[in-house]
């Protein structure tokens, strides 16, 4: 009678699957795709969902250097995004006209490209972890 496991260990399955859980491995990847997600953006001259900023009085594209005052950084399961200087003000709104130049994204709205590289990510991880064993 051929064995129902087809020569898979149970106890190797459930170990693979609790190293899936330990996203430790994988955050500082994740945090370079948002990271590279943000430069991107920055670079088109739009915030994180496509939506094009207000040119400079003198017709100039806005923040062209905004990536040098952003850092992201992945500790333990998180990912913090951080804008500090003048770019931390526009991301706010609170410079002269009240102009709102969203750099980062809000934690409740992950721009589609973002999610599409996080996702390819995790699968990657997931293809590692299960199919290969760690």
């Amino acid at each position: 009678m051929p064995s129902v496991t087809a020569g898979v260990d149970i106890r190797t399955m459930i170990k693979q699957i609790e190293a899936f859980g330990d996203l430790s491995t994988i955050m500082p990847k994740l945090a370079r795709v948002v990271g590279a997600g943000i430069e991107r953006t920055i670079a088109a001259g739009t915030n994180p969902y496509g939506e094009v900023w207000k040119p400079t009085l003198d017709d100039h594209q806005p923040l062209q250097n905004a990536m040098k005052a952003v850092t992201v950084t992945a500790v333990d399961r998180s990912i913090f995004v951080r804008v500090v200087g003048v770019e931390a003000k526009h991301h706010l709104g609170a410079v002269r006209g009240k102009k709102v130049r969203r750099i980062i994204p809000s934690k409740k709205r992950i721009p589609g490209e973002i999610a599409i590289g996080m996702k390819r990510v995790l699968d990657e991880h997931f293809d590692q972890t299960v199919r290969h064993g760690s």
